[in-house]
This record gives C-alpha cells, sequence and structure tokens, in this order.
C-alpha cells in the first residue's frame, strides 16, 4: 500500500498490484520529489510506466489540471483506473494502453504538450535513454517543461547532448534526474 503525500486527497491508500510486477515510487522519494519539483498548480501530465499512477495521482492531488497515464500492461491500467475512482480523480485523468513510444506518438500527433513527464521505467531497462532519443519526446514537452526520470542508481541514464540536466538527486538505490531539452 502506498498513500497520497499531501494536496486534495492527502493520506488516500493506493491500491498495488500483488508481488513484484510494479515497483511504484516510495513515499520518501515520491515526497522528495514534490518538494523539488513545489508547486504543480495547473500543470498538464504525462505518467509514462504508470504502473499503479502514484506519480501522477499525487499531481493532480496538489492542483494539476490534468493528468494521462500510459502503461501497456493491462492489470496496470486497471490498478490505475482503481487508485483514480480511490480519490475521485477519474475526470482530470486519462489512461492509455499503449508503450512508452506508442503514447509519445499518439501525444505529439494530437498537438498535446504537458508541463511535467514523468519516465518511471522498469529499472533493468533502457527505457530512459530510447524515451529521450525518440523524435516526438521533445515535441510533447512543453516550452517550460520538465522531464523526471527515476533510475536506480547502479545504472544511470547516459548523458545526451539534446538534453540538459536541471537537477539529480540519489535517495538510497533511486535516483532522480530532472532534464529540459537544451536550447529551453
Amino acid at each position: 500500500m502506498i498513500r497520497i503525500i499531501a494536496g486534495e486527497w492527502k493520506g488516500r491508500k493506493l491500491k498495488t498490484p500483488p508481488g513484484r510486477f510494479v515497483r511504484p515510487t516510495s513515499d520518501r522519494v515520491r515526497e522528495a520529489l514534490f518538494n523539488i519539483l513545489g508547486d504543480v498548480t495547473g500543470f498538464k501530465v504525462l505518467d509514462l510506466f504508470a504502473g499503479t499512477g502514484a506519480l501522477g495521482i499525487e499531481a493532480l492531488s496538489r492542483g494539476a489540471d490534468s493528468a494521462v497515464f500510459a502503461d501497456r500492461d493491462s492489470l496496470a491500467c486497471r490498478i490505475v483506473s482503481g487508485n483514480l475512482e480511490i480519490v475521485g480523480g477519474g475526470s482530470r485523468a486519462a489512461i492509455w494502453r499503449l508503450s512508452a513510444a506508442a503514447t509519445v506518438e499518439k501525444a505529439s500527433k494530437e498537438g498535446m504538450r504537458f508541463d511535467l513527464i514523468f519516465v518511471d521505467p522498469p529499472y533493468d531497462s533502457e527505457w530512459t535513454d530510447e524515451i529521450r532519443k525518440n523524435p516526438h519526446f521533445q515535441n510533447i514537452l512543453a516550452a517550460d517543461g520538465l522531464a523526471v526520470f527515476e533510475f536506480d542508481v547502479k545504472n544511470p541514464p547516459t548523458a545526451d547532448p539534446n538534453w540538459r540536466l536541471v537537477d539529480e538527486r540519489h535517495y538510497g538505490g533511486t535516483g532522480l534526474t530532472f532534464q529540459r531539452p537544451q536550447g529551453l
């Protein structure tokens, strides 16, 4: 069980699937993340590799206008849907059962722009690097938007000349890197 840290739904408990199918961002890391981000009121959020939806739901609880939750797994999408029902946030959310690459392409084709994009892929994957290299990824980030990548500190994302590091923090075995496209 994980809980919402602050905002409108503070203290509400979210469901997680049994087993190790999903690795939700811990309460401690989520609290630190949102302390760094500050006010997210009015933001449009994309939660890639949504899992339980905890990051996007936390943003909605803290005043984000809307969130798109994307995960290619049907169980993860059902968990996100159930968690949105728990908090009553479904009217400000969409759930897309798509891969990260398909989500980025769809959002780009629809002209969507997000102020905040959470990228929290499985730790044993190279998805962070793949997503940053996706030609549509920068298109869906608002002009002053921020991408936050969560990673295993033993396997950090590689430096990418097209992205500017804004901040990076480590919390035990979990790392967070805050990035913007070069030129922003």
